[in-house]
């Protein structure tokens, strides 16, 4: 069930639109559309464990659990890098 977006008007320009279920703000409509899956029911499957997760996004990131590859930021440039095994380097960060 998609919820209408309620347009707040905002003088920087910035999070222009509101979840009415939270309240949450968004600067633009279609991030506030994939928003709304927080608040229904997780009815995508994985397909390795039948676990049920509520976004695409979401799944991808499960699966990765089930192969290995993690995600890793540097903590220099904030850059996200996907991988098995990171470069042994000490600005590299593991991230859940």
């Amino acid at each position: 069930m998609l919820h209408k977006c309620i347009v707040v008007v905002c003088t920087t320009g910035e999070r222009k639109f509101t979840c009415e279920i939270c309240n949450k703000r968004f600067h633009r409509k279609d991030v506030l559309q994939e928003h709304h899956a927080v608040h229904q029911e997780a009815q995508i499957p994985c397909p390795l464990c039948n676990k049920k997760l509520k976004t695409k996004k979401s799944l991808d990131v499960h699966i990765y659990r089930h192969t290995g590859i993690r995600r890793y930021s540097c903590t220099d440039c904030g850059k996200v890098r996907i991988g098995v095994m990171p470069v042994i380097a000490k600005n590299l960060v593991l991230e859940f």
